[in-house]
């Protein structure tokens, strides 16, 4: 933990959360360049990844992977709140115009996402695939989403096809606006629904405005 927020600043950073019970509060992050991103949680339960500054990566690169990243390896009850993630990826580079690179992309088990502000990523702001024993319940809400190639995609499928159900879900309370307005080829949506099927999930009260190709 930082003693005086963003003032600790992880320059060239990738951080590999392995660790059970760790709460990573409060730091500045960086990794210019062509490659890094911030955190990576991996095989562990319970990391709170909290109001940290997170900003310029792969400016002159891309990656397949969130800024903030979590691979189900098994991983359970992570949080991440009150992050400010800007400026991640280059849309010159990589394959079709670096789309692979997200704000956050999670795939644990029990995750919250809130009170993030995420833009400028080439990407999706933020990305939730299913995962295997990791489908629900969860919570992205309090977000506020803006100026990245994509919002907020959730998708029950992989490169492989069906992996599991979205369900017992929120998607409550996000600002989601002007994604995708710059990006190449035309942007990714506001909210995309990916061959979700289920029906138990609750979609309230976001903010949808001004992304394209369409909300």
């Amino acid at each position: 933990m930082s003693d005086t927020q963003w003032k600790a600043k992880i320059a060239n950073s990738s951080w590999q959360a392995g660790g059970d019970y760790v709460d990573i509060n409060g730091f500045e992050f960086t990794n210019p360049g062509s490659g890094g991103y911030a955190v990576n949680i991996a095989s562990a339960k319970s990391v709170h990844i909290l109001n940290n500054y997170m900003h310029d990566f792969n400016t002159s690169g891309c990656g397949s992977y969130g800024i903030i990243n979590e691979t189900n390896n098994p991983i359970a009850d992570s949080v991440i709140s009150g992050n400010v993630i800007r400026h991640a990826g280059n849309y010159g580079a990589g394959a079709v115009n670096c789309v692979t690179l997200q704000g956050i992309y999670s795939e644990g088990a029990r995750t919250i996402i809130q009170n993030n502000i995420i833009s400028g990523i080439t990407g999706w702001g933020i990305k939730r695939n299913m995962a295997p024993g990791a489908c629900g319940p969860g919570v992205i809400s309090n977000n506020t989403v803006f100026n990245n190639g994509g919002g907020i995609d959730l998708t029950e499928h992989s490169d492989a096809g069906f992996v599991c159900a979205w369900d017992y879900n929120s998607l409550t309370n996000n600002i989601v606006v002007n994604n995708g307005t710059d990006a190449a080829g035309g942007g990714r949506f506001g909210l995309n629904f990916y061959h979700v099927t289920v029906t138990h999930n609750l979609v309230a009260n976001n903010m949808v405005y001004g992304n394209k190709p369409s909300d």
